[in-house]
C-alpha cells in the first residue's frame, strides 16, 4: 500500500487521507508522506467521487465493503495490475 503511495510520490495534498477498519490504525499517520489514518464512515461524510484502492489486492472485498458509495455513484480506482476504475 505504501510503496504505491511513495513510487507515484503522492501526499496529503492528494490524498488527504487514508480509510482503513482496523481501528489499531485509526487516528495515526502514515509514515512518509503522513497521511491521516480514518474510520471508513469518514467516505459517506465526504463523498469524495473516487476511491483509490491502494490495498489493490483486496479490491473486491473492500468494494463489498462500501455499498452506498458504490450506490450514489462512487467510483473506485485501482492501481495495480493495469489502471482501471470500477463503478
Amino acid at each position: 500500500m505504501l510503496t504505491v503511495v511513495g513510487f507515484l510520490g503522492l501526499d496529503r495534498a492528494t490524498i488527504p487521507y487514508i480509510a482503513d477498519r482496523s481501528p489499531l490504525k485509526q487516528g495515526r499517520f502514515t509514515p512518509g508522506a503522513h497521511i491521516p489514518i480514518v474510520d471508513p464512515k469518514r467516505i459517506l461524510e465526504d463523498w469524495p467521487d473516487y476511491l483509490l484502492l491502494l490495498a489493490w489486492n483486496f479490491a473486491d472485498e473492500i468494494m463489498g465493503q462500501q455499498p452506498e458509495f458504490r450506490r450514489r455513484g462512487g467510483r473506485f480506482i485501482v492501481p495495480l495490475p493495469e489502471v482501471h476504475v470500477v463503478h
